[in-house]
């Protein structure tokens, strides 16, 4: 993931792989499932989002950073993945980590839900929205939430 901000064309890929593009492309999907524009793109969403949940950075610093052009560019990939704008996001998930992590170093869990967190249930992170919830055969899934 060092490499996110540079060009990484499927010619430039095949070349560091020793292969030529075609055979590349093909057994890179076979082991992704994805193609290769696909893969970068994500790759470079998902630290992205990362640097917006950890980071004070402009958004065409990350634009950058992650190896889109512009940050035009990074808001209208952002956007069409996610349904929102980088900054939003930020606002979003930056905001509800320091709550989260705020409550976690409180002894007593009905001070959490008290008028200190303004009854506003935790956001964790990203990654519990945009990940599938495990299913237990014991629970059922809207149990497995709380």
């Amino acid at each position: 993931m060092e490499h996110l901000a540079e060009p990484l064309s499927v010619g430039a890929l095949a070349g560091a792989a020793h292969m030529s593009r075609r055979t590349f492309s093909r057994r890179f999907r076979e082991a992704t499932g994805t193609t290769v524009s696909k893969w970068v793109a994500n790759a470079r969403l998902a630290r992205a989002q990362q640097l917006l949940e950890t980071t004070e950075l402009p958004v065409e610093r990350i634009a950058t950073e992650v190896g889109f052009r512009t940050a035009l560019s990074l808001r209208q990939n952002f956007s069409e993945q996610f349904g929102t704008t980088p900054t939003e996001y930020r606002r979003n998930f930056s905001a509800g980590l320091r709550v989260s992590l705020s409550w976690a170093d409180q002894e007593d869990p009905n001070v959490r839900y008290g008028s200190q967190a303004a009854d506003v249930p935790p956001v964790l992170s990203s990654t519990a929205i945009w990940s599938p919830i495990p299913q237990s055969k014991e629970i059922g899934r809207e149990e497995a939430l709380f």
